[in-house]
């Protein structure tokens, strides 16, 4: 039990909603608005979602994704 303890979110699944909720408010921690990169590239957060991925490691894999992208596009 002293992994449901360090980690409830990944015992306890809310609704996709305020799960996305939480992940937008990480991505704000990392200065990027939700918004304005998904209009270039979309990031499967529902993929995200059925795997019970935390909002914070949805938001990371989000990050990571955008980086790829803009480093793909100044290389092309």
């Amino acid at each position: 039990m002293a992994v449901a303890k360090q980690c409830p979110e990944l015992f306890i699944q809310v609704d996709y909603r305020t799960w996305l909720g939480e992940v937008q408010k990480d991505l704000q921690t990392m200065h990027m608005e939700m918004n304005g990169w998904r209009k270039n590239w979309e990031y499967d957060f529902r993929k995200e979602y059925d795997a019970h991925a935390t909002p914070h490691d949805a938001a990371i894999h989000a990050h990571d994704f955008w980086w790829q992208h803009v480093l793909d596009e100044s290389w092309t």
